[in-house]
């Protein structure tokens, strides 16, 4: 004889495992950029866990990313797996910058000028 407590218990941990499942895909996270750089042009891009792009500043005054202009600007977006940023700067001649993966919301500041520039979060930031 089966035991009528078994199909209601596996039913609800199929509904539990199910719900996690979906709050998983539907994180939403805000990512805070302080644009503090001066003199310089810059974009920051935010990829979702597996590389795909799913968002980009939207760049002052041709691009300017100095306080004035930029400010502190909030980004507000979804990823099932987390994300990561990118920072590019023009005409610098240091690499583009790359923060996280991170799982949480996040501020990340860019400062310093053209030729000595960094791209730093808040802590903490996972």
């Amino acid at each position: 004889m089966k035991n009528p407590v078994s199909f209601p218990f596996t039913f609800i941990c199929f509904l539990m495992a199910l719900i996690l499942v979906i709050e998983a895909q539907n994180s939403s996270y805000t990512l805070t950029i302080d644009y503090s750089l001066s003199g310089a042009f810059c974009t920051i891009t935010w990829y979702d866990g597996n590389g795909n792009e799913i968002g980009e500043d939207e760049p002052g005054y041709q691009g300017d990313c100095d306080h004035q202009t930029m400010g502190t600007k909030q980004y507000t977006f979804s990823s099932s797996n987390g994300y990561k940023v990118q920072s590019h700067v023009d005409l610098s001649g240091e690499d583009d910058k790359w923060r996280g993966p991170y799982t949480q919301d996040c501020t990340i500041h860019i400062h310093g000028s053209l030729d000595k520039w960094k791209f730093t979060p808040d802590s903490p930031c996972s």
